[in-house]
């Protein structure tokens, strides 16, 4: 293997991991769920729920409930909701 594949590789894997990494801190945050009409491109949000399990739970639920009823087409997806640090400052 050349030194640039090598390189390329090993970034690869760093960015890899610290992807993994995030993903993982976010997991006990609570979360939203995200729902886009596609026909007219409304969003609409519910939650926000405990955990990030807890809110692909909802999608999953609300995904089955607009197939079972022949609605349109929507995207559903889940996001994670950081605090606000600035909420804290009390000066």
């Amino acid at each position: 293997m050349e030194y640039d594949e090598l390189m390329s590789a090993l970034s690869d894997d760093r960015i890899s991991d610290f992807l993994v990494a995030m993903e993982l801190s976010e997991l006990d945050l609570p979360h939203i769920v995200l729902t886009r009409g596609d026909d007219f491109g409304v969003v609409t949000y519910s939650g926000p729920y405990l955990h990030a399990v807890d809110a692909l739970t909802a999608a999953e639920a609300q995904h089955r409930i607009q197939v079972n009823s022949g609605g349109g087409d929507l995207t559903f997806h889940v996001a994670a909701l950081y605090p606000d640090d600035d909420l804290t400052d009390t000066d």
